[in-house]
């Protein structure tokens, strides 16, 4: 007999490098990394270390092109 209330599926995860939220890794995420090169802006910081640095220009250099539609 199958569950009442079965879960909800799983969102798919969120596409590394993207970080204004739009399915893709394109020009304008590369801007929000470089705008914000140097703070601790969460707006660019990929990987959630508190600081915008090379290490999130590679996050979204290594997906750029990429898509999560």
């Amino acid at each position: 007999m199958p569950p009442k209330n079965p879960p909800a599926p799983t969102p798919a995860p969120l596409l590394a490098g993207d970080l204004n939220g739009d399915s893709q890794v394109d020009i304008a995420d590369l801007v929000i990394v470089g705008v914000n090169f140097g703070t601790g802006n969460s707006a660019g910081d990929a990987n959630r270390d508190g600081w915008v640095d090379i290490a999130d220009l590679v996050i979204v250099g290594s997906n750029f092109g990429k898509t999560s539609l």
